[in-house]
């Protein structure tokens, strides 16, 4: 016996809802990283004005706020946009298996699979 074609709405609304789970863990990382960095920088500005002279502490801001742009810029790249887009094409899939009219089954195990 064949099983009855799913509702493409309630297919799609599960679709969107994972895609948001997605795109939330993608904001929630890029501004941790941001946030951290921020952070680093805002000390490193306080710490090379309260010990240094004025070149002095411009100098030693830029030596540790240099380094820690590209950390930020790295981590960005790295850790956090490309699992983002390999998430998004295996989102992708999903849609075109909603065009040919298969089954996404249940939101638990739809998660698994773009998580793993």
């Amino acid at each position: 016996m064949s099983q009855p074609k799913p509702d493409k709405d309630i297919e799609l609304f599960k679709l969107g809802q994972l895609f948001e789970a997605v795109r939330n863990d993608y904001l929630t990382g890029v501004g941790f990283y941001f946030t951290a960095t921020i952070a680093i920088l805002v000390f490193d500005l306080t710490w090379s004005m309260t010990n240094y002279r004025a070149w002095d502490n411009l100098i030693v801001f830029l030596v540790i706020a240099l380094p820690a742009l590209g950390l930020f810029a790295g981590l960005i790249t790295f850790r956090i946009s490309r699992p983002y887009k390999k998430k998004v094409a295996h989102l992708s899939n999903l849609v075109k298996k909603v065009e040919r009219g298969d089954p996404l089954g249940d939101y638990e195990s739809m998660i698994k699979s773009v998580d793993g």
